[in-house]
């Protein structure tokens, strides 16, 4: 029975085995013959694989989850450099379970493992590996509440949101907010409570031409936004309550095949030219 040279210990293994129970070979010819066995065998492998004196397996399924890859096992080029890779993984869905795990190793970084194990409905999501456990849980009660909880690895985060009459309010383990818009839309009205005893206040109106004027307990913005030379023009200010009023400029213009940026502010003035999203 002749063996192909791809199967090179069984090849020659068969065909030594044959001629020593014949009886025709001292000890001195059997070794020679072996060497030149192995020798033409590994020929005939190198003579029909493209390997550049690399073994490369990648993505072998021995079934519908497990896969391997091995490569680098070839230690003749390069020695000093030699650092064979391999890797298994087994993927494996069972429902609403899914099952990932995995080792790769090399001999420079030695044997990494790699686990996750999740569940997946509707409204759960459960994820528990070697990073740690993650879940989150969501569920819709009609139109316009929700409720939110996330986790990862021990730290809890509950939340709830609804809309009632135009009122938006929210809720966490850090704090409670409520926001109402008025006049069609125009004026917003963010109120939050930290559970640390902090309040935030803020209002802000969004009007015609691109008027935009913010209020907090910190500070007054305000900003337009007009069109000039076939761009756009941004004008805006910021007075601190403790002082020391500052302004910005911005401008921006499509020119030839790209957009140019002229900008002002207190801490830095210049222009810049975005080319293909590199600016210039």
């Amino acid at each position: 029975m002749q063996k192909s040279g791809t199967n090179v210990v069984e090849g020659v293994t068969d065909f030594y085995n044959l001629i020593d129970r014949s009886g025709l070979l001292d000890e001195e010819k059997i070794n020679e013959t072996k060497n030149n066995l192995f020798n033409q065998a590994e020929s005939n492998k190198e003579n029909k694989e493209d390997t550049n004196n690399l073994i490369n397996k990648e993505d072998k399924k021995d079934s519908d989850f497990f896969s391997y890859n091995i490569e680098g096992l070839d230690p003749r080029k390069n020695i000093f450099n030699y650092n064979p890779k391999g890797e298994v993984n087994i993927d494996k869905d069972f429902g609403n379970f899914e099952l990932n795990a995995g080792v790769d190793a090399s001999l420079k970084t030695g044997i990494n493992p790699n686990y996750n194990i999740g569940f997946n409905n509707k409204n759960l999501n459960l994820d528990y590996g070697d990073g740690g456990f993650k879940g989150n849980f969501n569920k819709e009660f009609g139109e316009n509440a929700n409720l939110n909880i996330s986790a990862r690895n021990g730290d809890f985060n509950p939340s709830f949101d609804t809309s009632i009459l135009g009122t938006d309010f929210e809720v966490d383990k850090n704090r409670a907010n409520i926001a109402k818009n008025f006049l069609n839309d125009k004026v917003n009205v963010n109120i939050a409570q930290n559970f640390d005893g902090g309040t935030d206040i803020s209002g802000t109106y969004t009007g015609d031409n691109n008027l935009r004027a913010t209020i907090n307990p910190n500070e007054f913005l305000l900003s337009k936004t007009y069109q000039a030379g076939g761009g756009d023009l941004t004008l805006s200010g910021k007075v601190p309550f403790d002082g020391g009023a500052t302004g910005q400029v911005n401008y921006e213009r499509e020119l030839g095949p790209g957009e140019l940026n002229v900008f002002y502010n207190p801490n830095d003035y210049g222009f810049n030219y975005n080319f293909l999203n590199r600016k210039f």
